[in-house]
């Protein structure tokens, strides 16, 4: 769930499905929620979020950067691609607003600080043009950023806030060159702090810290989360003085045995002043233990508690669901609906309850 520059008020809609499905239907859905802007780098075209403009013609190479410029410089190509761009009906998880998109650093100096859409005033054509033009003389040299969603203060406390949410939804390592996103708990910490000071509360910082981890560990069934007498020593120790602006700072670091190559990072060793993994001290103050990555101790595998069935993947209508066919350990009887949709099922798995429900019974039909 987010509050996307494209797509205004959409968190909302979601919201209110959530909502309906789990109070009125008896069900157990959570959306994923970032809750932090969602703000994004890119090299060129090399974007996720212009997956779904960025299609080439069938057949056309695109290996090398020669190759990729030509294509960028076809009549054809470049005529659909405006096409697409400026679609009313295409999704926009990328807003697709070059007025949005500044440029970071290019080849050409006098680009930086500018967006696509000043650039082009400034020459008298079309933005969409200029950004093409842009990409295919400069390629992955052309470093610009933007906000896809998040932006709004009161929206994004309300996401925080939604009770059918579970944070997350980071992609933390997965785009090392386009988000730094990985330390979004600390961040979503100093928002509901700053909340708090301000006069407008959005939740405690106990509730907060709660979010982070024993909800999502409950809800999912692991063994993590919680600090119990015999359990197993994950902690991270956070100085609420460190929750400063300075969390929002984004800057690049190199990649140990990857060579000149670098990713994003946010920096938080005001915040964390201690990290235990498994009762072993990994970092003090940002500064990480020579052991980690190098000794046994510091990762494992989080199970599913024996003591509650793992949540049941969605059904979707025409295709047998992936559920455990073994019986729930439970004291109630199995329910065959209609057509003995569950015979081998004791619970719905859209509602997760004792009642039938219709999409079960086409799946299972």
């Amino acid at each position: 769930m987010m509050d996307l520059v494209g797509e205004r008020g959409i968190h909302r809609v979601i919201g209110a499905l959530a909502r309906f499905v789990n109070s009125v239907m008896g069900g157990d859905f959570r959306w994923q929620a970032l809750p932090e802007p969602f703000d994004l780098w890119a090299d060129g075209l090399d974007l996720r979020g212009l997956r779904g403009v960025r299609r080439r013609r069938r057949g056309a190479p695109l290996g090398r950067p020669d190759q990729r410029s030509a294509l960028l410089r076809d009549p054809e190509y470049r005529a659909r691609f405006r096409r697409e761009w400026r679609h009313p009906l295409l999704p926009r998880a990328f807003h697709r607003n070059l007025a949005l998109a500044r440029v970071l650093a290019s080849p050409d100096a006098s680009l930086a600080g500018k967006t696509f859409a000043e650039i082009a005033k400034d020459r008298g054509r079309d933005a969409v043009d200029v950004f093409l033009d842009l990409v295919a003389t400069h390629g992955t040299r052309l470093r610009w950023t933007t906000m896809m969603a998040n932006d709004r203060e009161g929206s994004l406390l309300e996401i925080i806030r939604h009770p059918d949410v579970l944070i997350g939804f980071s992609d933390a390592g997965a785009h090392l060159r386009q988000m730094a996103h990985y330390s979004f708990p600390l961040r979503m910490l100093r928002r509901v702090q700053t909340a708090h000071q301000a006069g407008r509360p959005a939740m405690s910082l106990e509730r907060a810290v709660h979010r982070l981890t024993g909800e999502i560990a409950s809800w999912f069934g692991i063994a993590a989360g919680h600090l119990d007498v015999g359990a197993r020593a994950d902690v991270v120790v956070v100085d609420p003085a460190g929750l400063t602006d300075r969390l929002e700072d984004v800057c690049e670091a190199g990649i140990e045995g990857f060579g000149a190559h670098t990713r994003l990072v946010r920096r938080s060793e005001d915040a964390t002043t201690l990290v235990v993994v498994g009762g072993r001290v990994a970092s003090r103050r940002g500064v990480v233990d020579a052991a980690v990555g190098h000794e046994r101790g510091f990762r494992r595998v989080l199970r599913a508690l024996k003591t509650r069935a793992p949540a049941a993947a969605p059904a979707r209508i025409g295709v047998a669901p992936r559920v455990s066919l073994r019986r729930r350990r439970t004291n109630e009887p199995d329910y065959a609906p209609p057509g003995n949709a569950h015979r081998r099922t004791s619970r719905c798995v859209l509602l997760r309850s004792q009642r039938w429900c219709a999409p079960c019974s086409l799946a299972w039909s």
